[in-house]
């Protein structure tokens, strides 16, 4: 049981972690237009 609490749990954080980040590049794209995912 503690097993699959802590697989949620990290599922969670990796799901959190991975919104953060797709925010985190859509506000370089807005804060620099000509930059692409390369120079980032």
């Amino acid at each position: 049981m503690l097993i699959i609490n802590q697989d949620v749990i990290l599922l969670k954080f990796t799901l959190l972690n991975l919104k953060y980040l797709m925010l985190k590049i859509s506000n370089a794209k807005k804060t620099a237009k000509k930059k692409t995912l390369f120079d980032l």
